[in-house]
């Protein structure tokens, strides 16, 4: 901005315009052109006027609220397939190891899924079901045991591009998800099996 005689009482700053008060005392103030997106005349009052060497605090708290949004930072598409390719190995190997675990202590897991049953033993009636049904039995807990690492993969690749009242929003959808899984299990281990 360029300034001549006419205008030596606004001055630019990187707030905006900023008006000297001494040239403007008993006039109403001119009309103002704000830097774009910073500032806007009606937020222009004395006490912006007489503070011009301090930074407003609404400004601050604007400019706060514009770092913590802009905290995160912008990936590119094949940045985006990288971490989601990350994750999708993490929780693979997770369920892979699980299955392992399981399958270690199949027998124990069917003894378990009997109690209910009370007394009754599954049948094998082909010569390779048996293996097959520890295979299932081994996998479905496998996956059932590594559904936390899974579900934290998940919310970890999408919490990032949330805003924070989404974010706030997550952790109690996240939690309450949880337990009504797990009273799911329950209900189904008890009144169904």
């Amino acid at each position: 901005m360029t300034s001549s005689p006419k205008d030596a009482s606004i001055s630019k700053s990187k707030y905006g315009v900023v008006l000297d008060p001494a040239k403007f005392a008993g006039s109403p103030a001119p009309e103002t052109i704000p830097a774009p997106g910073l500032i806007t005349p009606e937020l222009i009052t004395p006490e912006l006027i007489s503070n011009k060497n301090q930074e407003p605090q609404d400004l601050e708290v604007a400019r706060n609220e514009t770092e913590d949004e802009s905290e995160d930072v912008e990936m590119s598409l094949f940045d985006h397939l990288g971490e989601l390719r990350s994750r999708l190995l993490i929780s693979l190997v997770a369920v892979v190891i699980a299955i392992i675990g399981c399958f270690a202590f199949v027998n124990s897991i069917v003894a378990l899924l009997e109690q209910p049953a009370q007394g009754v033993k599954f049948l094998q009636l082909a010569p390779g079901e048996y293996f097959f049904v520890s295979f299932k039995v081994a996998g479905y807990s496998g996956l059932l045991v590594s559904s936390p690492v899974i579900l934290y993969q998940i919310v970890s690749f999408v919490l990032p591009g949330l805003t924070k009242r989404e974010k706030r929003l997550v952790t109690p959808i996240v939690f309450g998800s949880s337990i009504l899984f797990g009273l799911g299990l329950s209900f189904a281990y008890i009144a169904l099996i």
